[in-house]
């Protein structure tokens, strides 16, 4: 697959805007969707406007990334991102979400994660507590976003969860978008999520599962790799490129160098300006075979790599 990068153009934001908007009202406000006593606590799901470049787009299929996000958004689809960590899987979401001004959660998925503990717990004087014999519900993030808010989930690295969890997202992301929580005595009712999202690592990743057949089958997917051109916008050191992508042809390692680390690096390296600590700092994260593979790639390229990114600070 080919990805050609791209910067959203104001006229391109203007009319995905326009999409969200109803009859000349927005999808989601706040002040208008949500009852006044849990405004605050709504605000806090809305992320920050975007910053002009603090996003590079790219083409999927023929489409801009962000334009495929709000076609889910408007169509009520769920959609998946598939790639290589770091590589802004996530960020794509969020800043969709930024420029919407919808509401955004975040579930960052792991194996013992439980869905119905997403959605509260029982309490006692505010307390959580086990006992099913006590009234009170400290009612959580996931329920309070599935009941208020016209807005985006995301399950962060979904293939993270174990078989039991992948079952519970079945009735959630559903096209019914049915949930029930007897435990807070609430009768099953339709969530006003817009869109379900998630994102998903390649299955050789530690710590992965395959994606369950039947939750998979819920969400369009949308590859989302690491693309030089993005790279070449956001990197100042083409050596530094030229490890990275050397890095990654090889196969046989599980951990390879995400376009986060090379920006993370990237930042240190133009504070500190030293080579023997630049090469520490991006051999920190690293062990055993990963590092030995990076060690051998920079090796006699770690004083270009430094000159470049001084250079292009």
């Amino acid at each position: 697959m080919s990805t050609t990068t791209t910067t959203t153009a104001v006229a391109d934001v203007e009319n995905i805007i326009s999409t969200m908007v109803v009859e000349g009202q927005p999808v989601f406000d706040l002040y208008r969707d949500v009852p006044e006593e849990h405004w605050r606590r709504a605000a806090a799901f809305v992320p920050d406007v975007p910053v002009e470049g603090s996003f590079i787009d790219r083409d999927v299929f023929g489409r801009s990334g962000v334009q495929h996000v709000v076609d889910a958004i408007v169509l009520s689809e769920n959609i998946m991102v598939c790639g290589h960590a770091g590589s802004g899987k996530s960020t794509l979401i969020e800043y969709v979400c930024g420029l919407l001004r919808l509401p955004y959660l975040r579930v960052d998925c792991s194996p013992n994660m439980s869905i119905p503990n997403l959605m509260g717990r029982s309490t006692v004087g505010g307390l959580m507590t086990d006992r099913d014999d006590v009234q009170g519900w400290l009612e959580g993030d996931l329920l309070f976003a599935a009941r208020h808010l016209p807005g985006v989930v995301l399950f962060d690295e979904i293939n993270r969860m174990d078989a039991v969890g992948a079952t519970e997202l079945m009735s959630i992301t559903s096209e019914a978008r049915t949930l029930s929580v007897p435990e807070a005595n609430l009768p099953t009712f339709k969530a006003k999520t817009l869109m379900f999202a998630a994102t998903a690592n390649p299955p050789s990743y530690a710590g992965t599962f395959e994606v369950d057949e039947a939750v998979a089958r819920r969400f369009v997917k949308l590859p989302w790799g690491y693309d030089r051109p993005t790279e070449d916008v956001l990197i100042g050191s083409e050596t530094l490129l030229d490890v990275a992508w050397a890095v990654r042809a090889h196969t046989h390692i599980r951990s390879i160098l995400p376009t986060s680390t090379l920006l993370r690096f990237q930042k240190k390296v133009r504070y500190h300006g030293d080579a023997e600590a630049a090469l520490g700092f991006l051999l920190e994260d690293f062990t055993g075979i990963e590092k030995e593979v990076i060690e051998t790639t920079i090796d006699g390229r770690i004083d270009m790599i430094v000159a470049e990114l001084k250079a292009s600070s």
